[in-house]
C-alpha cells in the first residue's frame, strides 16, 4: 500500500490537479496534488471566508450560491461528473474545474472526494490532466475510500491536514 501511495503522490504532484477528502461537515481532512495551495481547511460551500476566494457563474453570468458549488452538492449525495468551472480569485485569477463526488467513510457517514483541475480560458483541460483520466481517478478514489475499513487505511494516499 505504501508503494502505491508514494506512486500516486508522485504522479499527482506532477499534474495540474489537487484531490481533497472532505468530511461530512465540509472539512478537508486530506489533500494531495500540486494545486493543494488552493484548498483551505474547509470547502467553500461550508466556509464563507473560503467562498470569498472563488467565483462560480451560470451560463447567463449570474453568481451561483456557494451551497450549490460541487462540494456542497456532493455532501447532499449528488453525483455530477461534469463538475463546474470556477475562477480562483485569491491572488492571480485562475480557471479551475472542480468535481466532487459523494463517498462514505468507514462509519458509513457521507463525505466527498473533491478533484480540482487547471483549465485554460476556454475551459479545456490543462496539459497532462485529460478528462477521461480525471473520471477514472475519481471513480477509483471513491471506491477506495468506500472500501477502507479503518480511518488510517482511508488516508493512506493523502497528506494529512491539521
Amino acid at each position: 500500500m505504501l508503494d502505491l501511495s508514494l506512486r500516486l503522490a508522485t504522479v499527482l504532484d506532477g499534474l495540474p490537479v489537487a484531490i481533497g477528502l472532505v468530511s461530512p461537515k465540509g472539512r478537508l481532512i486530506g489533500k494531495i496534488g500540486s494545486m493543494t495551495g488552493l484548498l483551505g481547511q474547509y470547502v467553500p460551500s461550508f466556509d464563507p471566508q473560503e467562498a470569498g476566494r472563488w467565483d462560480f457563474r451560470d451560463a447567463n453570468g449570474a453568481a451561483i450560491p456557494a451551497a450549490d458549488w460541487p462540494s456542497g452538492r456532493a455532501l447532499r449525495g449528488e453525483r455530477n461528473y461534469e463538475g463546474m468551472i470556477g475562477t480562483f480569485i485569491d491572488g492571480e485569477s485562475r480557471k479551475i474545474k472542480i468535481i466532487s463526488m459523494p463517498t462514505f467513510d468507514p462509519t458509513n457517514k457521507l463525505g466527498a472526494i473533491t478533484f480540482l483541475q487547471a483549465v485554460d480560458a476556454h475551459g479545456r483541460c490543462a496539459e497532462g490532466s485529460h478528462g477521461d483520466l480525471q473520471r477514472r481517478l475519481i471513480d477509483e478514489l471513491v471506491k477506495a475510500v468506500s472500501a477502507a475499513s479503518t480511518r488510517d487505511e482511508m488516508f493512506g494516499s493523502f497528506t494529512h491536514t491539521h
